[in-house]
């Protein structure tokens, strides 16, 4: 599952998963639908998103959409992607397959049970139906979201996709290392010292469960494999990719304490296997210029959405 609980929630654009789709979805049999936005192209019923605020109560239980302040914002985020940009994803031609469909929906359920239900699937089966929804509500999810994801990635151009991975490349630059933390300079210095005169693999081995503190890695001689760099806090991800392989490093200092390291291999993925994945980060970075948000956000603005809810308590 490339970037759940699905792309939009680790981009704070809501605290629980967008891109729910309400199309067709308890649309009701009465001659009077109540409006409660309208935009360009269209309108939202009061049961759209009544039903849209259910969805998001099944995948985030803690959701509070209590307030109109709150609806306004839900409402209006839901036009954006789930009507504007679904719409223009169609538009362009793109469509998730019926199997990519079902394996993200099944991966997706899956971690939200884990997530919002302490892994009962009981307990998220009692909400569905208390909720008076179907399977089908998260399935037609998924579809709209691998469209919209892949409409949003569509728009970055080669030559902004090739600056910003240059830009990166940390992200993109698999190292393996072992490495031993301890706590303070003067023994770092000493397990320095026992290294260069001794730096094959049962030595690290040796000492990286003598003195080691990082418990991910002091039973194992200190070794990570194929990591990305950009994984590291920075001064460990400095030393990764900038150290001669095969040496041990001199100790350096980070927040978690000082390190020693040897680096065994390094590679940098090149763009031509790596662009998807630069792409999404492309999407999911506040500070690039094709952010999802960014994309949403200038949605919102050229819909004219004008929101008319009720006020609260009636």
């Amino acid at each position: 599952m490339s970037i759940k609980i699905r792309r939009y929630v680790s981009m704070g654009i809501l605290p629980v998963l967008i891109a729910l789709p309400l199309s067709g979805c308890g649309q009701g049999t009465s001659n009077k639908v109540a409006i409660v936005a309208t935009y360009k192209g269209g309108t939202v019923t009061q049961t759209e998103m009544d039903n849209y605020i259910n969805v998001l109560s099944l995948v985030n239980p803690q959701v509070n959409a209590s307030t109109n302040t709150a609806k306004t914002q839900i409402v209006q985020q839901y036009i954006a992607i789930d009507r504007i940009l679904a719409n223009k994803a169609t538009q362009a031609g793109f469509k998730a397959s019926s199997a990519t469909i079902q394996n993200e929906t099944s991966q997706f359920k899956n971690q939200v049970i884990q997530q919002s239900y302490n892994n009962s699937t009981q307990s998220f089966n009692q909400k569905v139906q208390s909720l008076k929804l179907t399977g089908s509500d998260v399935s037609k999810t998924i579809s709209n979201e691998l469209a919209v994801e892949q409409y949003a990635a569509s728009l970055i151009p080669k030559s902004d996709l090739n600056t910003y991975y240059k830009q990166h490349l940390s992200s993109f630059t698999l190292t393996t290392q072992h490495g031993i933390l301890v706590k303070s300079k003067a023994q770092a210095e000493k397990i320095y010292t026992m290294l260069q005169a001794n730096h094959s693999a049962s030595n690290w081995d040796k000492l990286a469960k003598e003195y080691s503190q990082d418990p991910g890695s002091k039973n194992n001689g200190g070794l990570y494999t194929n990591q990305p760099a950009s994984n590291w806090v920075p001064q460990y991800a400095k030393a990764v990719t900038t150290q001669p392989i095969g040496k041990v490093g001199q100790p350096f200092d980070t927040t978690y304490g000082w390190f020693v390291v040897e680096v065994l291999a390094r590679t940098v993925e090149p763009l031509s296997t790596v662009t998807s994945q630069v792409k999404n980060q492309m999407l999911s970075d506040a500070s690039s210029k094709y952010a999802f948000t960014n994309l949403v956000n200038q949605a919102e603005k050229q819909a004219d959405i004008k929101v008319t809810l009720p006020s609260s308590g009636s």
